[in-house]
């Protein structure tokens, strides 16, 4: 009859959680599944209530990301017809070399908004009550700095944006496992326009 299984084996939660008290909710982002069949939970941000746990909302970027380090290594290997990439695989995802929506750079709330910094270089603002996208930008480019130095932006990783002021800030760049390299810290205020918002 085969080799009993045991699955998912679900997605890691690679950074520091986030509280938000005044609606009484918990933040986190998760990367990758270690194994299939992979959850609608991963690459993905998450809110929990604090007094039941239950999870709120969920809004994945990536569905059936599965990856498992041990292969290649004389570690455990995956089931039969389960795909995996490689450890540091430069893999591609809308297009755009060394590219993966995984959510592993902190969370960071403000009244409204959850930040969130993705492999791909992606800065997303989901709203806090819902999860619904709020905003979107792509930090991977080149960018005219006020020192001159040549600045580039890359993958989100690690720490996460810092709000300070109305302004948010964020280093793009992160070469580790893969990843886009970068060096630029962005800050990005509010547009005074009608009808604009950050």
């Amino acid at each position: 009859m085969g080799t009993p299984q045991w699955g998912p084996s679900g997605a890691g939660i690679w950074s520091a959680p986030t509280l938000d008290p005044e609606r009484n909710l918990l933040y986190v982002t998760t990367g990758n599944n270690y194994s299939l069949p992979a959850t609608n939970t991963s690459d993905a941000v998450l809110a929990f209530h604090l007094g039941t746990v239950w999870m709120v909302w969920a809004k994945q970027l990536r569905p059936g990301d599965a990856f498992n380090s041990s292969c290649g290594r004389g570690g455990p290997q995956l089931p039969e017809g389960e795909r995996v990439r490689p450890r540091f695989r430069i893999f591609r995802y809308d297009s755009k070399p060394g590219c993966s929506p995984a959510q592993s750079a902190a969370v960071t709330a403000i009244p409204g908004a959850v930040f969130s910094g993705s492999l791909d270089g992606h800065l997303r603002a989901f709203a806090a009550e819902d999860g619904r996208l709020l905003w979107d930008f792509d930090t991977v480019r080149d960018y005219e700095t006020v020192n001159g130095v040549k600045g580039r932006g890359g993958s989100l990783d690690g720490p996460g944006v810092v709000v300070v002021g109305g302004t948010v800030y964020v280093n793009s760049g992160y070469a580790r496992f893969g990843a886009m390299p970068g060096n630029v810290l962005l800050a990005f205020a509010p547009d005074k326009s009608p009808g604009e918002r950050l």
